[in-house]
C-alpha cells in the first residue's frame, strides 16, 4: 500500500538541471519532528514488502503525473518518487521570478497574482554568479487547478555557465506546504528539506546525468504518510540507454500509516543500497536494512520489477519472492 518515496521525491525536485548537497541545515532552519514513539519494524515479510515498495519497486525518477494516485494500481508508488517530484514543483514555482533579479544583485520583496486566482510573495536577494536565497509564500495560489499554500526557502549557489544553472540547491519548508489538484493532494511537513548537488549534466539530452540528494522529509499523499530521515542518495542516469542507477549511503525509512515503525539502511555494506532500472523497470541490485532486534533485511532485484526479500532474524532465515 506504500507509494515509493523515491518517486514522490522526484515530484518536487525537477530534473531541469538543479542540484544541492548534503550537510546540516543553517541556523534559521526549522526542525522536522518525526514520531518520538516510533519503533524498529518487526522482521516480518509484510514489513519487508512495504520496505521494497517504499524504496525500490518503482523507478524513483518517474513522473508522478503519469499515474492516477487514487487508482488501485498506484498504491505501489513510493515515497522517494513523490519526494523527487517535490523539487520539480518548487522549481516550476520559482520560474515565475524575473531572473534579472539575480543578475542585478537586487533585493526582491514582491507579491504576485497566480495564473487563476490567489497570490504568492517572494522575498530575498541574489546574483547570477553568487547565487540566491529566496523565501516563497503561497496563499491559495491557483495555477490552472493546482492550489498551493505554505512557505519554503530556496537557496542556490555555484552557477555553471556550461549547464546554465546552479550546481547546488537547498529547499527548506518553513511551514506546512500543501498542493491540491483534481488528481492528488500532497502535504509536506514544516522543517522538511531537500538538498541537491549536480555532479554531471547531459548536454545532448539537456538533463542532469548524475546528482546527489540529501533528504529529511515527511509527506502525506491522499491521506497516506511517508517519512525519510537523514538520507543521502546518488542518481546516475544514462538517457541514451534509459538506465538509472540509484544508490543510498545512509538514512531511515518510516513505515505504516502513522510512521509508527522504521528501518535503517545497513551501513555495514558498501553501498548499502544500489538498484538499477531500465526503461523504468527494476532490473538488478540490492538493498540492505536493519529491522527490530538486529534482524537484517536484504532485498535482491531479480529482473522485470520482481525481487526477493530475505530476513535473517538472528539465524532464522525467511525468503519470499515478489
Amino acid at each position: 500500500m506504500a507509494l515509493n518515496i523515491l518517486f514522490i521525491l522526484a515530484l518536487i525536485i525537477g530534473f531541469n538541471g538543479c542540484g544541492g548537497g548534503g550537510g546540516s541545515s543553517d541556523s534559521t532552519s526549522i526542525s522536522l519532528t518525526f514520531p518520538s514513539d516510533a519503533v524498529e519494524a518487526e522482521p516480518t515479510q509484510e514489513n519487508a514488502q512495504e520496505v521494497a515498495q517504499t524504496t525500490a519497486e518503482q523507478d524513483p525518477t518517474a513522473d508522478l503525473t503519469s499515474y492516477t494516485i487514487n487508482s488501485v494500481s498506484n498504491t505501489k508508488i513510493g515515497a522517494l518518487q513523490v519526494s523527487n517530484q517535490l523539487v520539480k514543483i518548487a522549481k516550476d514555482k520559482l520560474s515565475k521570478i524575473d531572473t534579472q533579479t539575480y543578475t542585478l544583485n537586487e533585493t526582491i520583496n514582491q507579491t504576485y497574482s497566480c495564473d487563476t486566482s490567489g497570490s504568492y510573495s517572494i522575498s530575498g536577494s541574489g546574483s547570477e554568479t553568487g547565487g540566491f536565497t529566496l523565501t516563497a509564500t503561497f496563499n491559495q495560489c491557483n495555477d490552472y487547478g493546482e492550489i498551493t499554500n505554505g512557505s519554503l526557502r530556496v537557496s542556490a549557489s555555484n552557477y555553471s555557465n556550461a549547464y546554465e544553472d546552479y550546481l547546488n540547491y537547498n529547499f527548506q519548508y518553513l511551514s506546512t506546504y500543501t498542493m491540491t489538484s483534481g488528481s492528488y493532494q500532497i502535504s509536506i511537513a514544516a522543517g522538511s528539506y531537500l538538498r541537491m548537488t549536480l555532479n554531471n549534466y547531459d548536454t545532448i539530452y539537456d538533463t542532469p546525468s548524475n546528482y546527489d540528494l540529501a533528504i529529511s522529509i515527511i509527506i502525506e499523499v491522499d491521506g497516506l504518510k511517508y517519512g525519510i530521515k537523514d538520507a543521502v542518495f546518488n542518481y546516475d542516469i544514462d538517457e541514451a540507454t534509459s538506465t538509472l542507477i540509484y544508490t543510498q549511503t545512509q538514512g531511515r525509512f518510516y513505515l505504516g500509516t502513522e510512521l509508527a515503525k522504521y528501518v535503517d539502511v545497513d551501513t555495514s555494506y558498501t553501498p548499502p543500497v544500489e538498484f538499477t532500472y531500465q526503461y523504468g523497470i527494476l532490473e538488478s541490485g540490492s538493498g540492505h536494512y536493519i529491522m527490530d532486534n538486529n534482524a537484517t533485511l536484504e532485498i535482491n532485484a531479480t529482473g522485470n520489477n520482481t525481487y526477493t526479500a530475505t530476513i535473517d532474524d538472528n539465524g532464522t532465515i525467511s525468503t519470499q519472492s515478489y
